[in-house]
């Protein structure tokens, strides 16, 4: 195995963020601007602590859970307008189904929610029957979004809901891969022709002889996206090293710091346009560094043992942590953490916390 590159001092404090930031309802994203349980950053966060604090992941679990509508696990449970929140306004509070800039639904909560209770079964399996008839809806429900056998995602939907995302994207169908296979090892269902089919047309879909374009019609690498796949194993040991590969390739894809989000650019009309207006329009596009990435990049590499780039970029991390003594969500380019016209990075993100905790576990 490689090296671990995270200080004592940085597991604590990852440690100390998800302490804060555990509710009866399960984790919050963050401990000040993003304090609602969004369901992407609570399940991230949740594998980080499965060893040492699974009531906090049943408790996340179950509230999400709780709040299923059809098989559709919410995107956030929590304020339910999000301008309102920005411009200090009071809004009602509850579970939200849609994206806050249109009306298309995220995918990704219904399959970290399956991984996550699967992983959680897996350390607890008396809570089998508890979670099997929610993972079956939640599947059912992914499946009815599948054309031409993958999933298909709407604008502003995924992690990086800034862009206009819309079809098979790398993203939510090497989580789906997953999901599939964490279903059937946990709820003793033979999902693996599925997940089979599913991985190998995504391979021919999306696959460039280099890495997974973004979605089909961008010949851009989501980094998150590829990386997803080399940690849950999708595609072939030769993608994995491609991918790796291309990460670090001398070309200057990769700079000095941590990695993008993204590698080249995206079109100027993938962003959303009032992000031009706010000076956020880089924040999904090759802008700030997102520290969960990196945090995510050291997990991939560990699986295949590829020890060149990821000590260095998850140490840079470490020691920017201890330097700074806080969990950023994401850092500008002079590396403090984001601070805009219209947002502030969180200082205590659940995310990468819990990424973190995981490597350690």
């Amino acid at each position: 195995m490689t090296a671990h590159p995270y200080s004592e001092h940085t597991l604590t404090l990852c440690e100390e963020v998800l302490c804060r930031n555990i509710t009866d309802d399960g984790f919050t994203a963050g401990d000040s601007h993003f304090n609602d349980v969004w369901a992407r950053d609570a399940l991230y966060a949740c594998w980080g602590v499965l060893e040492t604090h699974p009531s906090w992941v049943k408790n996340t679990v179950s509230t999400l859970q709780d709040h299923m509508r059809d098989g559709q696990v919410p995107l956030r449970v929590g304020r339910q307008n999000m301008l309102n929140v920005f411009l200090g306004l009071p809004t009602s509070h509850g579970p939200v189904y849609t994206n806050d800039k249109n009306n298309d639904v995220a995918l990704d909560p219904n399959t970290l929610y399956i991984i996550t209770a699967a992983k959680l079964v897996e350390k607890k399996p008396s809570l089998q029957e508890q979670y099997e008839n929610s993972v079956t809806n939640a599947l059912e429900w992914l499946n009815s979004h599948e054309t031409h056998q993958l999933l298909r995602e709407g604008r502003y939907a995924s992690w990086d809901d800034a862009l206009k995302k819309e079809g098979h994207s790398i993203y939510n169908n090497a989580l789906y891969v997953a999901a599939l296979r964490h279903a059937s090892q946990a709820f003793e269902v033979d999902l693996t022709d599925e997940a089979r089919r599913v991985e190998n047309r995504l391979v021919s879909v999306l696959w460039n002889e280099t890495c997974f374009n973004a979605w089909q019609g961008r010949e851009v690498c989501d980094v998150a996206g590829n990386l997803l796949a080399v940690y849950f194993n999708v595609g072939n040991r030769f993608h994995h090293e491609s991918i790796l590969s291309y990460l670090e390739d001398e070309q200057g894809l990769r700079d000095d710091t941590f990695l993008k989000t993204n590698y080249p650019s995206y079109h100027l009309t993938d962003t959303y346009f009032p992000f031009y207006l706010l000076g956020m329009h880089d924040y999904h596009d090759r802008g700030p560094y997102w520290t969960w990435i990196t945090a995510l990049e050291h997990l991939a590499r560990s699986r295949v043992n590829a020890d060149k780039a990821h000590v260095s970029n998850a140490e840079r991390l470490d020691e920017w942590i201890q330097s700074n003594e806080v969990i950023p969500e994401v850092l500008d380019v002079d590396l403090s953490p984001m601070k805009r016209f219209a947002y502030e990075s969180e200082t205590g993100f659940s995310w990468t916390a819990g990424l973190i905790l995981a490597a350690h576990h």
